[in-house]
């Protein structure tokens, strides 16, 4: 009885050790993570604020006396913005899905035209760093529901991606 008492008592300690070590990694790679995307956001929300401050640096100077530039100059602004904004609300819609809290309003869409806009506000974006975007979006789509703003923010992390990560010409 002793020796089946000692038998349970020595499985019970490997078994404890073997899920407290997998609970422990599990805990270090979710913090490694949460490191990870913290470190990612931050130079994501650099870069546009960066752009933001040096352009309006240079208006509020007066280096910038061309109307034209000055147009040009407040575009970028609003479409660094507009840049920064979509990251918050990426963050805001990746922590409500964290916590189970996220809601989808599902519409019927037409994908053709829902692509051209998203593609539209994507190539005004990328116009500015010089890089062309082609689209080529069949009209014969079926529609289909979605809710279009993350179904939108998705297909712009995809197009974002290629941009960042495409070796040679983007």
């Amino acid at each position: 009885l002793s020796l089946a008492v000692l038998g349970l008592v020595a499985v019970l300690i490997v078994f404890g050790s073997y899920a407290t070590i997998r609970i422990v990694r599990r805990e270090l790679e979710i913090a490694r993570l949460r490191a990870d995307f913290v470190s990612t956001v931050s130079h994501e929300f650099r870069s546009p604020l960066t752009g933001i401050r040096q352009l309006s640096g240079m208006l509020l100077d007066g280096r910038v006396t061309d109307p034209a530039k000055q147009r040009g100059y407040y575009q970028m602004i609003v479409q660094e913005s507009d840049r920064l904004a979509r990251l918050v609300e990426n963050v805001l819609d990746f922590s409500r899905m964290e916590e189970g809290r996220q809601e989808y309003r599902f519409e019927t869409l037409s994908p053709a035209a829902w692509l051209r806009k998203v593609a539209s506000d994507f190539a005004a974006e990328m116009a500015v760093n010089g890089i062309p975007v082609e689209v080529s979006i069949p009209e014969e789509l079926p529609p289909i529901s979605a809710d279009g703003q993350a179904l939108g923010s998705a297909v712009r992390n995809l197009l974002d991606n290629a941009v960042k990560y495409s070796p040679g010409e983007k």
